[in-house]
């Protein structure tokens, strides 16, 4: 009788202990259910609102000019591709047509790459291209400086 008793206490409290295990961590995963959920609203009901202040973008770009001596034909792709002829002198002018800024440009002469100095905003920077061969002129514009250790082209004065 005595061992009776002894193990009905023991499964008494066994089953207190797994009732116990079982409310805690159904407790628990409602907590977890309810953080997800308040996450889940909070990313989808935020919004960004101003009323006030008007953002615009600063933008830099450059006009090209590719000018070549008078008996010279000029001919640009759909790219913005410059085909120069061979042995003729073309004169390029880069203007910074931006609204703030300055920048940079990188000037491909058939399969070389050539950077400009920084042309500041308002001003121009030309050069001068007599190739031996027919080679595409492509520019690109960059906003900031071209590195140190870079091509850099000689502007020359039309």
């Amino acid at each position: 009788m005595g061992q009776e008793v002894a193990s009905k206490k023991d499964n008494a409290a066994k089953r207190g202990n797994v009732s116990t295990m079982l409310v805690t961590s159904f407790l628990w995963l409602c907590i977890c259910v309810l953080c997800f959920v308040s996450a889940t609203w909070a990313w989808f009901s935020i919004g960004v609102t101003n009323r006030g202040s008007l953002i615009i973008a600063a933008t830099f770009d450059v006009s090209v000019t590719v000018v070549g001596t008078e008996n010279t034909q000029l001919y640009v792709d759909e790219s913005g591709r410059y085909y120069l002829e061979a042995e003729n002198e073309y004169t390029v002018t880069l203007a910074n047509t931006a609204s703030m800024g300055s920048g940079y440009c990188r000037v491909t002469l058939g399969e070389e790459f050539y950077y400009t100095p920084q042309i500041e905003k308002n001003t121009s920077f030309s050069f001068r291209i007599v190739s031996p061969e027919a080679v595409f002129l492509q520019v690109e514009r960059f906003w900031g400086s071209p590195g140190e250790h870079v091509n850099i082209i000689q502007s020359e004065e039309p």
